[in-house]
């Protein structure tokens, strides 16, 4: 079965990330994983001054942690990735920080990590997942969330559907507005939209951007003690 259609028989794209992705398309596609990785502590770096403890989600390779735990940001970071095939893949000196498990089940308590980042995870997962991955990240998550998703235009919700008929990346499920993160993590109750930035992403032909999206704990909650 081609793995696309079993994405959509399974309603998860888990299928794709096997051996052959790491060994074959992640290297011809993103061989600067490394400099990615830099990019996004040091956003975390500017935007989070006083945390410490992180976790990953889709952590991949792990190489968030190995530069975040690394000289120049000393931070505990910790990753988690549905594939096992890339956890074996992570350098050593971080692989005890890594766990294999799913975002939709994460496999730690309430409140572990002062900042929880999902980088580049949410446009793989079909609606339903992100519904229930929303909740376990918030749930995870004490002070801080930051996702990072191409996001659509204002008109994206009237034409909301699987993009990865015209994605390079066949695993590329959902794409949408900006607003409709804002709504689905502040109706959780736990965090409220901070703010936002934007920047062109030539690989969406002009109808997307790169989205950084910063949640913070909702005031109400922070006035209670928690």
């Amino acid at each position: 079965m081609d793995k696309l259609e079993q994405s959509r028989k399974e309603r998860s794209t888990a299928c794709f990330y096997d051996e052959s992705y790491w060994d074959i398309y992640w290297k011809g596609r993103f061989s600067g994983d490394e400099r990615e990785a830099k990019k996004r502590m040091n956003f975390i770096k500017r935007s989070f001054s006083k945390v410490k403890k992180i976790l990953d989600v889709g952590c991949g390779l792990g190489y968030v942690v190995a530069i975040g735990r690394g000289e120049g940001y000393d931070y505990d970071v910790h990753g988690v990735d549905i594939s096992e095939a890339a956890i074996k893949r992570a350098p050593a000196v971080v692989r005890k920080y890594l766990r294999v498990g799913n975002i939709i089940d994460l496999p730690y308590e309430d409140n572990s990590f002062e900042l929880v980042t999902c980088f580049d995870i949410f446009e793989h997962l079909f609606i339903e997942e992100i519904f229930k991955a929303i909740k376990e990240i918030c749930r995870v998550a004490k002070k801080y969330v930051l996702m990072r998703s191409p996001v659509t235009g204002w008109r994206g919700e009237r034409c909301i559907a699987d993009h990865s008929y015209r994605d390079k990346d066949r695993s590329h499920i959902s794409v949408y507005c900006w607003d409709f993160w804002a709504r689905q993590f502040s109706q959780i109750g736990k965090f409220n939209f901070h703010k936002m930035n934007v920047y062109y992403d030539k690989d969406y032909d002009g109808v997307a951007v790169d989205a950084w999206m910063v949640f913070m704990k909702s005031e109400k909650i922070l006035k209670e003690g928690d």
